[in-house]
């Protein structure tokens, strides 16, 4: 996955310890991001590669298998970007607001 990321500027989000709830005012929903997701999206300020935030991981955090951890945050990017938390591609670079008629990823399949 050499795709780059960032966060979905509609998505507002606030610190709980080293956890994070955003909240999309869109769909009206909030989210809960663990320990290692809030990691995550906290470097999602700036566009960033599955690999490149792999390897951060493994700097920061001591109990990682670097191993297993490109497939973890490939998976979480992935979930991220299905609930319209993140903005990947050329949207990662210039992202456009999304139109409001428009269903998220998620909407679209339920």
């Amino acid at each position: 996955m050499n795709r780059l990321f960032r966060q979905n500027p509609r998505i507002e989000a606030a610190p709980l310890d080293d956890e994070a709830i955003l909240f999309d005012p869109t769909a009206s929903k909030f989210f809960m991001l663990n320990r290692t997701s809030s990691f995550v999206w906290q470097r999602l300020s700036t566009p960033s590669s599955a690999k490149t935030l792999a390897d951060e991981l493994c700097k920061h955090f001591d109990s990682v298998v670097p191993s297993d951890v490109l497939n973890d945050v490939e998976h979480a990017l992935e979930q991220m970007l299905s609930m319209d938390l993140v903005v990947a591609g050329d949207a990662a670079v210039n992202p456009q607001p999304r139109d409001a008629a428009q269903p998220s990823p998620a909407e679209r399949r339920e």
